[in-house]
């Protein structure tokens, strides 16, 4: 894997920008990371996260990798395991993010086997998985652990749903908003517990943005 030639490739991108899903046979997925590589070592980078950066990237994996004089990543793992198919989604320790580039994929469901395992890294606490069941009910969530390389006969991706125009305005699609607005409603009542009608309200306060 070549990190030097993907942070020059950071600043540029495809006008007109659009999410779409693809497929990979015998993909690698490495363990707390959004990377994903073929058997030739051919790494999505750019359509999985939002934006290059090795948080994001490598997330709790950067005690994983080297980087070598040359550019390319110097990879290490503990265990290979290996699986037959799944829809890797990535991963966040960002709650929002979490929603909008990893369960916003979840819309892709529809086109490919709706049963198909879900995959997810396992750093990320509870209440991001907990989402899942809004949007997933058969499916089998498979978290995928640290420091381990996992191989996947078939294993479908999709990229984050943003788009950009010539400009280099960036936005969300409206149909990703409609997604989520319409499954979180839609089994809300089915799985809140307290009848009573609440609205939380959450401060941004102490937040850098």
């Amino acid at each position: 894997l070549n990190y030097i030639l993907h942070k020059k490739l950071e600043s540029k991108n495809i006008y007109f920008r659009k999410p779409f899903l693809y497929h990979s046979s015998n993909a690698r997925v490495l363990g707390h990371s959004n990377l994903v590589s073929n058997s030739n070592l051919q790494t999505s980078i750019l359509g999985l996260i939002f934006n290059l950066n090795k948080h994001k990237l490598f997330a709790n994996e950067q005690d994983s990798y080297e980087v070598l004089k040359n550019g390319n990543l110097l990879i290490s793992y503990n265990e290979i395991i290996k699986f037959k198919e799944g829809f890797y989604i990535g991963g966040s320790d960002n709650f929002g993010h979490w929603l909008f580039n990893s369960v916003a994929k979840l819309s892709f469901l529809e086109i490919i086997k709706k049963n198909i395992p879900i995959i997810v890294p396992s750093y990320m606490p509870q209440r991001f998985y907990d989402c899942l069941k809004y949007f997933v009910k058969k499916n089998l969530i498979i978290k995928i652990p640290k420091n381990s390389l996992c191989i996947f006969e078939s294993l479908y991706l999709a990229t984050s749903p943003w788009y950009k125009d010539e400009q280099g305005k960036t936005w969300w699609s409206n149909n990703t908003v409609n997604f989520l607005n319409e499954n979180f409603i839609k089994n809300h009542k089915k799985m809140i517990r307290d009848k009573n009608k609440r609205r939380i309200y959450i401060s941004r306060k102490k937040c850098r943005w």
